[in-house]
């Protein structure tokens, strides 16, 4: 697990849970036929975060890069 912050406030990253987003993204594509699918997600950086209203982030990379080899057009949407 990657940490990071003060010892007080500790955020940590898990890449399983990233694994298990990826794998149920990929199933529920499968019973889409070729429309967008929307991705919401919240900020945390710097995994997935809003720069100029593009998101941007490890996270966002890794999954654009898996929707762009399943040709499945996506769009990224941040809430609160």
């Amino acid at each position: 697990m990657i940490s990071y912050g003060t010892n007080d406030n500790k955020r940590t990253f898990n890449p399983l849970l990233v694994l298990m987003l990826g794998v149920f993204c990929i199933i529920v594509s499968e019973f889409a036929d070729a429309k967008t699918l929307r991705i919401v997600t919240l900020e945390y950086p710097p995994y997935q975060y809003l720069e100029n209203n593009t998101p941007k982030g490890v996270g966002v990379e890794i999954v654009t890069e898996v929707f762009k080899r399943l040709n499945q057009p996506i769009t990224i949407q941040f809430l609160p």
